[in-house]
């Protein structure tokens, strides 16, 4: 009985230390017959007229899949701290890249994912493409940045 109580209290303990990840919205983007999962955070007291930065990050290969959601373990939490929204205030686009691919590009960038050519990568630049025509999107400050192989992508 012990164990139990001490396995509950464990898990009680996790997820109230778990980020609420629900400001983030899902969405999908499809481009031909493939899919792009990822989750997008609108600027703080967002305004239709007025223009804001975004800000794109690419995930680590731990986090890659098809949930939608595990992209958010490294660095969405800090983009929802009040403080960095009202300092920072922009769209923020969290992609994720499935399970058997990542955020390389072309050859000559060669490592152990046996992937010869990335559609996430594709899907994401036609995805910013699209993004960064949209009135409400200041196309001078626009910014990147990864996780490991979320790092390596950024190149």
């Amino acid at each position: 009985m012990k164990k139990l109580n001490f396995i509950f209290f464990v898990f009680m303990l996790a997820n109230l230390n778990a980020q609420d990840f629900s400001q983030y919205e899902k969405e999908i983007f499809i481009s031909e017959n493939d899919t792009l999962n990822f989750r997008i955070l609108k600027p703080l007291d967002y305004d239709s007229n007025k223009q804001y930065p975004v800000h794109l990050f690419l995930h680590g290969a731990g986090e890659r899949g098809n949930d939608n959601v595990s992209q958010l373990v490294h660095g969405g939490e800090l983009f929802l701290k009040e403080e960095n929204r009202e300092q920072f205030n922009s769209w923020i686009i969290f992609p994720q890249a499935s399970k058997n691919d990542w955020w390389g590009y072309k050859e000559p960038y060669k490592f152990d994912y046996n992937v010869k050519e990335s559609k996430a990568m594709s899907l994401v630049v036609k995805l910013m493409d699209n993004f960064i025509e949209r009135k409400d999107v200041d196309t001078n400050r626009v910014y990147l940045s990864g996780l490991s192989m979320g790092g390596m992508g950024t190149f």
